[in-house]
């Protein structure tokens, strides 16, 4: 009997052919077609007549099925994988070929289409096959893979949370020394444009780094973007005029989109399943502590070393990250050197049509909020409503070019449509809208209404800092020591809607306790939250695919930042500049004293009429903060989808393999005696 082949597999094709080289069996009865719903037999046939043709011998199947095919190297919820194990078996039993020393030699054992197959002749080969966990996502063994030392760990770790801290101490920093960077350039119709050229390159671009990180290898890709980074850093700070500025922060979000999702990615490569909530918490703590402390260092550096050093600061610590990384984190890519296409078919995997639409997309939004905050636009202006509609227009655009590329578009709609991941970028899509809310607005209460300073502001949001770094950490011992992380998720989300219910009612006779029980059940509760789309992309998708998923849940995350801090400030300005607002006030200019900022509109104010300010203040943010809870519900609503999955350690894995291989041996004993009947 001649060797069995696996020819004619194309990566992300949907059709396996399987071709017996026998030729005592005829090829209408060797030859069987698979095709899954939604294959498109035109780019299913280029990719068939790209490879090498038959016959292979047993090991040369398995190897170029595993590395070209995903679906023959396991993962969690794979649908070609149960068709495999389903239907293809009987057909590799009836070829009598032995691929149980290949199968030890290469720890396919949990690969479902292998699994239950009866031997009968041994065909070897000495042909490698390169780390089969790189391509089996989270059922991958973690004995087949190498894991840096405790001191490479940790510095890696160090690293990639430096990386994080600057990327969101960037988003909030440029906040307190936005009045000095106008006054500077006589540039306030710019204000809007130097957080928002930040956050919508940041946004436009977060999908497409998680296809380079699927393409391209890791290391190099995380590199790159940190140096853009570190040139946006330098632009911005040596930038003569306003123009100049808003454009290095374009660069810099461009860089800062790729550090994220890299962060994530080297993570991933760096640390067993089991530990990454851990590390995804900690990871998240420094993203928090970075917003929280961008106004501080921003107040503290326009006030005495300038207001440049609010993007020089980058450099030193970019400088620290590149040693690290490039130092301690060994080389790793998604797909084996062999079976790797081409760089110019590398980028043309990326999408980058689809990545202009999206582009297109989120700057029409950006723009119609940047103008509607501006006078004399409002939202009901025919520039806004144009721009909203065309927003709209081309988001549907985007949305039909993905669902026709399928697994080539920027976001692969099987992906983002898994019951977990899908969650998960909703969950982080309203619940960094309702934080970043808070973080923007409650510095804004405590000098509005209770007239701290912008220090002392900082200083009453550490309960909220340090209630959300803690439990989430807590959190993510928890998944790590119980792979659940739907249920911290769904508690959290519950407990952050109740606080943030509870902060609506804040009033400047508001006591300290109260406020800071606020802001502790709010912190709390989306703390335990936070991380746990990250774990849902673990627990659901293949390691190459993770990149993808994370890339989705961190665009979506920086989209509901940047759509609802403009919300927030749209909902407060529109309730202190309403007509209703004047006529409570009327001998006072409300748009002079609010542009003058929340610390210094008591000196412009007439004494008598400043209790009457103070408290129409307060009615304001309390609006912004009822907007806030109910994108903590949405939150809470999207946390019900998770599915009750576990992060699944090694031993569990062995176990399910153990047992997945006996039920497939039974299978294939039925099969064999079919066929022999």
């Amino acid at each position: 009997m001649g060797g069995f082949n696996l020819a004619h597999l194309a990566q992300g094709s949907d059709t396996c052919r399987e071709e017996s080289v026998d030729d005592t069996v005829s090829s209408a009865s060797s030859r069987r077609i698979f095709s899954r719903s939604g294959s498109e037999s035109g780019r299913s046939q280029e990719g068939l007549n790209a490879l090498p043709r038959p016959p292979y011998d047993g090991e040369d199947a398995i190897t170029f099925a595993t590395s070209r095919y995903p679906a023959f190297s396991g993962g969690q919820d794979d649908d070609m994988s149960k068709t495999i194990s389903k239907t293809t078996k009987k057909d590799i039993a009836a070829t009598g070929l032995d691929i149980s020393e290949t199968k030890k030699k290469y720890n396919l054992s949990s690969v479902s289409g292998f699994s239950s197959i009866e031997p009968q002749e041994a065909v070897g080969s000495d042909q490698s096959l390169e780390v089969l966990s790189q391509g089996a996502g989270a059922s991958a063994d973690d004995d087949t893979v190498k894991y840096p030392g405790p001191l490479a760990l940790a510095s890696i770790i160090l690293g990639i949370c430096l990386s994080i801290f600057s990327v969101s101490l960037d988003r909030t920093i440029i906040t307190t020394a936005t009045p000095a960077i106008s006054a500077r350039f006589n540039s306030y119709d710019d204000i809007g444009w130097y957080g928002s050229a930040y956050l919508l390159t940041a946004s436009a671009f977060q999908p497409l780094y998680g296809r380079i990180y699927t393409s391209f290898e890791t290391k190099s890709s995380f590199l790159v973007a940190l140096a853009i980074f570190g040139i946006g850093s330098l632009v911005a700070a040596l930038s003569p005029s306003s123009d100049t500025l808003i454009i290095g922060r374009a660069i810099q979000g461009l860089g800062s989109a790729g550090l994220l999702t890299g962060a994530f990615v080297i993570g991933t490569h760096s640390v067993k399943l089991e530990s990454r909530p851990v590390l995804f918490a900690g990871v998240g703590i420094l993203y928090g502590v970075g917003a929280i402390c961008g106004p501080l260092l921003g107040g503290a550096f326009t006030d005495s070393v300038g207001w440049r050093w609010c993007f020089w600061i980058n450099l030193p610590i970019g400088a620290v990250t590149f040693f690290t990384v490039f130092f301690c984190f060994k080389r790793r890519t998604l797909k084996a050197e062999s079976c790797r296409p081409s760089f110019k078919q590398r980028v043309m995997e990326l999408d980058i049509i689809g990545n202009i639409i999206l582009l297109g997309a989120t700057t029409m939004l950006f723009l119609a909020q940047q103008f509607s905050i501006q006078p004399p636009y409002s939202w009901s202006n025919a520039r806004c409503i144009g721009l909203l509609c065309g927003f709209g227009a081309t988001t549907l655009v985007f949305i039909a070019w993905i669902i026709w590329l399928g697994d080539a578009a920027l976001i692969p709609p099987r992906i983002v449509l898994k019951r977990s991941v899908a969650a998960g970028c909703g969950v982080a899509f309203f619940i960094y809208g309702a934080i970043l809310i808070h973080s923007y607005y409650l510095p804004i209460w405590f000098q509005a209404v209770k007239g701290a300073s912008a220090i002392q502001s900082g200083v009453d949001m550490i309960p909220y800092l340090v209630a959300n770094a803690f439990f989430s950490l807590l959190a993510g011992i928890f998944v790590s020591k119980t792979g659940l992380f739907a249920s911290p998720a769904i508690v959290g989300c519950a407990i952050g809607t109740v606080g943030a219910g509870l902060l609506t009612t804040i009033s400047q006779s508001t006591s300290a306790a109260r406020w800071v029980g606020y802001e502790f059940l709010i912190s709390v509760g989306l703390g335990m939250a936070i991380q746990q789309g990250f774990s849902a992309v673990q627990a659901t998708l293949r390691l190459e695919e993770v990149p993808i998923g994370t890339a989705a849940v961190i665009a979506s995350q920086s989209l509901g930042g940047a759509i609802f801090v403009s919300v927030g400030n749209t909902v407060l300005q529109g309730d202190l500049l309403s007509e209703k607002s004047q006529q409570t006030i009327p001998g006072v200019d409300i748009r002079a004293v609010i542009e003058q900022g929340a610390t210094q509109f008591r000196k412009l104010v007439p004494a008598e009429d400043l209790p009457v300010f103070i408290n129409l203040y307060n009615n304001s943010l309390q609006s912004v903060f009822i907007a806030a809870t109910a994108l903590c519900g949405m939150a809470f609503l999207c946390s019900l989808c998770y599915e009750f999955k576990r992060l699944k350690g090694k031993e569990k894995r062995r176990h399910e393999a153990t047992e997945e291989d006996s039920e497939h041996e039974k299978g294939s004993n039925l099969a064999r005696s079919d066929l022999e009947q």
